[in-house]
């Protein structure tokens, strides 16, 4: 499925490069995120016949208005995406005088009190190819040497103190005469990735700018600025994302020396906060505009996907390499290119606290690796022990897949066997069936069949499969109904679980009707379509608790 996008695109003078500048930076973001649900890219009104999502610069368009407005009522529906208006200047509230109530709209660095009624309201985002050249560094984020860095200009007050707290020691300071005035954007990017603190004061007209999101992208923890020269409101973090981020935001740059401290003596676990807060927000974004496009045309418009992939993973021997789930996750990635990751990072549990150190630095790299390396991938971190079935239960809470593909983060799917997953989830989806197991071994043990009701494949849906009792937590798809209802019947919200556990005897308990499920058996030769690389290792399993 895909929809028209309409870029309204002013005649911005050549001499006036700047503006040329921060026009394209700030549209990046809203670009990104309508391509990726299928947005069709068009300039101006001219071949939109039914509805569209509609990208205004609104600085270069604050007198035309009342011709927005009327090109919008030749429309079924519209989201409006106000950019580029940094003064908000915009008088957005005069589209809702137009008849077009199929309407939703947002805007870019909203002024506090300035806007009403059903707005949403979004931050600048990263700059365009910001991505693209950090995931081109070979060890990104890996023992950095800079305490802090900026590099800007200083014009206005709150910068000028800024740079006057800045620690004379430990860091890199590089005033620039202008806007993109100093390095280029490849060396200013290698430079954060090698920085652990970023401080980022406001521009001149809002708290935001450009170095926050860069920041965040690579993988440093920003100081964020809570004013601005352009109004005295407080309040435009909670009011464009919903709550301050996680990482310090600052009215006075006076405690800014001893801030600095504590984070780099804290590093790594203030920059996986903030990375994991990055990660999050960027995936509920894209949501709400997605929920918002298809509520107004009121039937999906936006590119839909089957599957979401719930990857859990812990502390382990190996940390903080990232060999085993780079693996997983490259198995993934073979099968399913474009699926959504969810990776469930579980707090540090009591017992293996002496590890919290090696699974911090692993959390760095894995954050690293989802933004620059997996794509569509998010980190959801937990601060303290969960355990397996409290997070996937939490997980759950964020899927608007009708499946879940469930894998251990030691234990990818084979990639030297064929595996048809059209076939595969055609029970799933016509309701037939509600997990397909990928089996361990080439075939079922003899001490397992009398947990089988097939010894050899039957036809269901379309693909070959061996019905079983035996729930097991290696690589598996599943309904996400299905999970969501065995997680709110057998596991207590105060569990502390891993799945397997309580499933197993759960699926024994019950008539196989009740949790259908299968093994996919594709060849009578070798059943085999999941590894498993002990990343526990000859670790103990401990205590598990289901009250």
């Amino acid at each position: 499925m895909t929809f028209p996008v309409v870029w309204l695109m002013p005649d911005v003078p050549r001499a006036h490069n700047d503006s040329r500048w921060r026009l394209t930076w700030a549209q990046s973001q809203i670009e990104d995120i309508l391509t990726e649900l299928g947005g069709e890219h068009t300039v101006g009104f001219d071949d939109v016949d039914g509805g569209a999502a509609v990208v205004i610069p609104g600085e270069y368009y604050v007198d035309a208005v009342d011709w927005i407005g009327n090109e919008l009522d030749n429309l079924d529906w519209a989201v409006v995406f106000i950019t580029s208006d940094e003064r908000s200047a915009f008088p957005a509230s005069k589209l809702n005088d137009h008849r077009l109530d199929r309407m939703r709209v947002w805007v870019q660095t909203p002024r506090p009190g300035r806007y009403h009624g059903d707005a949403r309201f979004l931050p600048f985002g990263p700059p365009p190819s910001t991505r693209r050249l950090l995931g081109d560094l070979t060890e990104p984020g890996q023992g950095r040497a800079l305490d802090w860095f900026f590099a800007g200009q200083v014009n206005h007050a709150r910068r000028r103190h800024l740079v006057n707290m800045l620690p004379s020691t430990g860091g890199k300071l590089i005033i620039t005469e202008g806007f993109l005035g100093g390095l280029d954007r490849a060396e200013y990017l290698a430079t954060l990735a090698e920085a652990k603190v970023i401080p980022c004061p406001s521009g001149p007209s809002t708290p935001d700018s450009f170095r926050v999101w860069e920041a965040f992208e690579a993988g440093c923890v920003p100081v964020i600025d809570g004013l601005c020269p352009g109004y005295e409101q407080s309040g435009y973090w909670p009011l464009t994302l919903g709550s301050n981020p996680d990482c310090p935001v600052d009215t006075d740059w006076a405690p800014l020396p001893r801030q600095i401290n504590r984070l780099v003596a804290e590093w790594p676990t203030p920059a996986n906060r903030a990375g994991a807060w990055w990660s999050n927000f960027q995936r509920d974004l894209r949501r709400r505009i997605r929920m918002d496009l298809d509520a107004v045309a009121q039937r999906p418009v936006c590119r839909a996907d089957d599957i979401t992939v719930l990857v859990t993973t812990s502390p382990i021997p190996s940390h903080p390499d990232t060999a085993i789930i780079e693996e997983t996750v490259a198995s993934v990635r073979h099968w399913l290119p474009d699926a959504e990751i969810l990776v469930l990072v579980d707090g540090v549990r009591e017992e293996q606290a002496g590890r919290a150190a090696d699974y911090a630095a692993y959390q760095e790299r894995l954050l690293w690796l989802a933004r620059h390396r997996w794509g569509r991938c998010t980190v959801i971190r937990h601060e303290h022990h969960q355990h397996q079935a409290n997070m996937t239960r939490h997980a759950l809470d964020r899927v608007d897949t009708p499946l879940i593909l469930f894998m251990e983060h030691d234990t990818p799917l084979v990639t030297d066997e064929p595996m048809d997953w059209d076939a595969i989830k055609a029970p799933l989806l016509a309701d037939e069936l509600d997990v397909m197991r990928f089996h361990y071994e080439g075939a079922v043990p003899d001490a397992h069949y009398y947990l089988m009701l097939d010894h050899q494949a039957i036809d269901m849906g379309g693909c070959p499969v061996m019905r079983t009792r035996q729930w097991s937590q290696r690589p598996h798809l599943a309904r996400t109904d299905l999970y969501v209802r065995l997680l709110d019947d057998h596991f207590p919200a105060t569990c502390s679980t891993m799945i397997e556990d309580v499933a197993h005897a759960v699926v024994q308990k019950y008539p196989w009707r009740f949790h259908r499920l299968a093994v996919y058996a594709p060849s009578r030769r070798n059943i085999k379509r999941s590894l498993h690389l002990n990343g526990r290792g000859a670790d103990p399993m401990y205590d598990m608790t289901v009250r």
